[in-house]
């Protein structure tokens, strides 16, 4: 009997142990299909949204192996790989504004380095227009973000924050 994926939240681990895995690869599809600029996925904490984007991101690497038996690997997806930036908030220092903006540094510029792309500028707006300029550039494809916001509550700190004036917001929350 396959075990429970207890605590693994990547479909690479989850796959490579053998653990039990519900196939989600056609709401994956669907929604590559659907093709919209972009997607706000909403779901109760503890609800796969990691578990899903981490599918996301290994169907846009063009991970095909991956997906044996799955729904998508019949799907005539074109498994063309992709660069994928994905910011993890779950693993992302996010309790203070400044830890959050060191870190969100950080990422960028390692992001930028691992695809041989220089990431300066004198704000992370500017240095994330920066490396996805650059990956444009150097792929000439469309590029995938994801962002994922983690189970350590960093939404609710966000929104906290924003309320207490400690990130500033054209928009009210």
């Amino acid at each position: 009997m396959k075990n429970l994926p207890i605590g693994l939240q990547s479909i690479e681990k989850i796959r490579a142990k053998d653990c039990i895995y519900v196939d989600k690869t056609q709401f994956a599809f669907e929604l590559i299909k659907g093709g919209a600029s972009h997607y706000f996925l909403s779901r109760p904490r503890r609800f796969g949204k990691s578990l899903f984007v981490s599918t996301l991101e290994e169907i846009f690497k063009g991970s095909k192996a991956l997906f044996e038996g799955c729904h998508i690997a019949q799907s005539g997806h074109d498994w063309q790989p992709y660069p994928v930036l994905l910011f993890d908030f779950g693993v992302i220092a996010n309790q203070t504004p400044d830890e959050l903006k060191a870190d969100l540094n950080d990422g960028l510029i390692t992001m930028g380095t691992e695809q041989g792309i220089t990431v300066e500028g004198p704000s992370l707006e500017s240095q994330l227009k920066a490396l996805i300029k650059g990956l444009c550039k150097k792929y000439q494809k469309v590029k995938k973000i994801f962002f994922d916001t983690g189970y350590k509550g960093f939404s609710t700190r966000l929104l906290k924050n924003r309320r207490n004036g400690l990130l500033h917001s054209p928009h009210p929350p």
